[in-house]
């Protein structure tokens, strides 16, 4: 019984410790040709996070619209093939239609103005 305790202690303590956490892996992929400053500015990101995420979080650039056009981009990721896109909303459009950050919003006077027929 005594050399059960310790054994039992050494296997929730290394169910616990950070080497037991898999990394997570973000698939990612870019809208524009790699030499371009968009696709710049993100791989910057990118590097950023892997380097401050290292052990704990990845992101693989799998390639801009080589890979996949940029009509596709907002399917591939609704089915779940790529986790992560860098694109502007225009090109996922019909993917998120209905969401409210990619509808036009009125902006403040016209939200403030009301309308008054005839004038």
């Amino acid at each position: 019984m005594k050399f059960l305790k310790p054994v039992a202690f050494a296997a929730i303590l290394s169910a616990f410790s950070p080497a037991a956490y898999a990394e997570d892996v973000i698939n990612a992929v870019h809208f524009a040709p790699a030499p371009s400053d968009f696709t710049q500015e993100f791989l910057r990101f990118v590097d950023a996070v892997n380097e401050r995420g290292k052990g704990v979080v990845r992101i693989d650039v799998k390639g801009g619209p080589e890979i996949i056009p940029n009509p596709q981009l907002g399917t591939v990721q609704q089915s779940g093939l790529i986790d992560m896109i860098h694109t502007p909303p225009a090109f996922i459009w019909n993917w998120c239609r209905r969401a409210r950050f990619c509808r036009p919003q009125p902006s403040r006077r016209q939200r403030r103005a009301p309308m008054v027929a005839g004038t």
